[in-house]
C-alpha cells in the first residue's frame, strides 16, 4: 500500500448463487396475493367513478378556473388511481408465476413490478402534497387579504 488510505481489495470468489427460493418467501408473497387483487380491482373502481365524476362535470369546467383546476384535479387522480389498481393487478399475476415456478427471476420480475407501484404511488403522494402545499398557501394569502379588507373597511 502507498497511502494510509488505500485499502486492499479482497479476492472475489465467485459462488453459484441459490436459485431456489424458499418456503417462508413464496409463503409470505403469497400471503399478499388476496389484498393485493382486492386493493388493485378497488383502485380500478375508485378510477372508473372518479373519472365519471369528471366527466359529469365537465360541462361546467369551462365556467371557472377554480372548477377548471378541480376538473384537471379529477382526471389525474382518476388515471393515476387506474395506473395504480393496474400495477397491483400486475404484480399480483408476477405472483402467480413465481409460486408456480419458485424461480429467483419470477421474484426479481415480482419486484420490478412492486417498485415500479411504489414509485408511481410515491410520485403520486409528492404532487399530491405539494398540490396541497400550494392550495394551502394560496387559502391563507386569501384569508389574509380578506381579514385586511375588513380591516380597512372594504
Amino acid at each position: 500500500m502507498d497511502s494510509d488510505y488505500e485499502t486492499t481489495q479482497p479476492e472475489v470468489i465467485e459462488k453459484e448463487l441459490s436459485r431456489k427460493i424458499s418456503n417462508t418467501i413464496l409463503n409470505s408473497v403469497g400471503g399478499t396475493k388476496p389484498w393485493l387483487l382486492f386493493s388493485g380491482i378497488g383502485l380500478i373502481i375508485f378510477a372508473v367513478f372518479t373519472l365519471i365524476d369528471f366527466f359529469s362535470i365537465y360541462s361546467i369546467l369551462s365556467r371557472s378556473p377554480t372548477m377548471l383546476a378541480m376538473g384537471i384535479m379529477y382526471l389525474l387522480t382518476g388515471i393515476v388511481q387506474m395506473l395504480l389498481g393496474i400495477h397491483l393487478i400486475k404484480y399480483n399475476f408476477a405472483i402467480d408465476r413465481l409460486l408456480i415456478s419458485r424461480e429467483a427471476s419470477c421474484l426479481e420480475a415480482s419486484l420490478a413490478v412492486q417498485r415500479k407501484f411504489w414509485k408511481l404511488a410515491g410520485v403520486f403522494v409528492a404532487i399530491s402534497l405539494a398540490l396541497l402545499l400550494l392550495k394551502s398557501l394560496i387559502g391563507v394569502n386569501g384569508i389574509m387579504l380578506g381579514i385586511f379588507g375588513v380591516l380597512r373597511g372594504y
